[in-house]
């Protein structure tokens, strides 16, 4: 795969601007205080990850209360080391619905639950999809090459657990 990494058939916006140029979708109201999406919203280091969350669509499923959902959260640190601004740039809508979905897990999972096995599979939003969670000591490794780098930041609805690259559905398991 180039580094890109296949995801551009996107819009071919204005290569001049950075990424951060381009605001995608608007959610209408303010976000809930202490949700999924308030936490996206506030954390600057969460911003490539809230970028793809607005650009799909998905920011007012993660603004409930209600919902009950884990985020694997690539922080920018991370994200910048691997990937230009262009590929956000030229992301399209479902690009960035595909990658928040698998990112997503439909409860709340903790890492001591995460950490109960040697090896688990977990189904993602992603319908059809899995993440291969390995525990090597303690440590957490998502699909052989993403670690959980800060584990368990509860929110209202969910729980967020930062990781050091981004999850691609390509490395998961698909059913």
């Amino acid at each position: 795969m180039t580094a890109n990494h296949g995801y551009n058939q996107g819009y071919d916006l204005h290569h001049e601007y950075e990424w951060r140029d381009w605001v995608g979708p608007k959610v209408e109201a303010d976000a809930n205080p202490d949700t999924l999406y308030a936490i996206l919203k506030a954390n600057k280091d969460f911003s490539k990850f809230l970028f793809m969350v607005e650009l799909c669509d998905m920011g007012g499923m993660f603004d409930s209360y209600e919902s009950k959902f884990t985020l694997f959260v690539p922080s920018n640190a991370y994200l910048e080391g691997k990937y230009n601004g262009e590929f956000f740039i030229n992301m399209d809508r479902y690009t960035a619905l595909q990658l928040v979905r698998y990112h997503t897990l439909n409860n709340i999972i903790p890492s001591a639950l995460l950490k109960t096995a040697r090896m688990m599979k977990i189904n993602t939003y992603k319908e059809g999809y899995s993440i291969l969670v390995k525990n090597l000591n303690g440590k957490l490794i998502l699909n052989g090459c993403v670690n959980i780098v800060r584990p368990d930041i509860p929110v209202k609805g969910g729980l967020i657990h930062v990781i050091d690259g981004l999850l691609e559905p390509s490395e998961g398991i698909s059913h």
